[in-house]
């Protein structure tokens, strides 16, 4: 019999806006969950991947986000911190955290690990991941750069078992402007040379996360009483240094 797994847990918060593309990364997160897989989620900075995957984490049961950080290159150090942040107390040596991860993984099934800022896994941490998923079934979902997905070639020596364990592969180049159009509405964008605009400045550097601090300083300035205009998004961008 199939356990029925509660997708969603009560009283989500507040604010998120679900783009298309954030639509495809919860997709991805819920498909490794499901289906107890491994999957990868590639993108360029500020496509959303942070915000929706700890929106999806938090919403959803049995599921653990994890961010990984350049101090954590050795195997020691990533499981350590790993076994952390789903609530298991860590070993002494990798070997003792790495059975301590299979034991605390293993509980149930119905279970996620989001590793967020992937690309500074080695790839010793990654095969050691790739051998717990095998052993405890619980899914994990590997996001990270775009520079990240070329590890995952089937030409790399000795990272074929890791390549063909991937269920999904999700590769985010840049937002679509339906993702602006999403944003523009929950936050009453209505002038549509405002919008187009901001669909211009979604193909720049920092994609979304500036998309979403435009409207943020063009609010300020237009004050309370006024719609938001492209004047106020120039303004805005000037003030973020940028120029309009």
């Amino acid at each position: 019999m199939t356990d029925v797994i509660p997708l969603f847990n009560q009283g989500s918060p507040d604010g998120f806006c679900e783009t298309p593309t954030a639509a495809t990364i919860i997709n991805a997160a819920r498909y490794c969950l499901v289906n107890q897989r491994m999957g990868l989620v590639v993108g360029e900075p500020g496509i959303g991947k942070t915000t929706a995957l700890r929106h999806f984490t938090q919403s959803t049961m049995g599921v653990h986000f994890v961010t990984i950080n350049p101090t954590l290159r050795t195997l020691h150090a990533a499981l350590s911190h790993i076994a952390q942040e789903i609530g298991c107390y860590p070993g002494g040596r990798a070997r003792e955290t790495y059975e301590i991860l299979e034991r605390g993984l293993g509980r149930r099934h119905g279970r996620l690990v989001i590793l967020d800022e992937a690309q500074h896994l080695s790839d010793e941490a990654l095969e050691a991941l790739r051998c717990i998923h095998d052993e405890t079934r619980a899914g994990v979902l590997l996001c990270g750069n775009a520079y990240f997905r070329t590890r995952f070639n089937n030409e790399r020596r000795g990272f074929g078992q890791i390549t063909s364990r991937l269920g999904i592969r999700i590769v985010l180049e840049h937002p679509d402007a339906a993702d602006v159009d999403s944003i523009c509405a929950q936050r009453e964008v209505h002038d549509p040379a405002a919008r187009s605009f901001l669909v211009t400045q979604s193909r720049t550097v920092g994609a979304l996360r500036l998309v979403d601090s435009l409207i943020e300083m063009a609010a300020k300035l237009a004050g309370s009483a006024g719609a938001i205009r492209v004047k106020h998004l120039k303004d805005g961008l000037r003030m973020l240094g940028g120029e309009a």
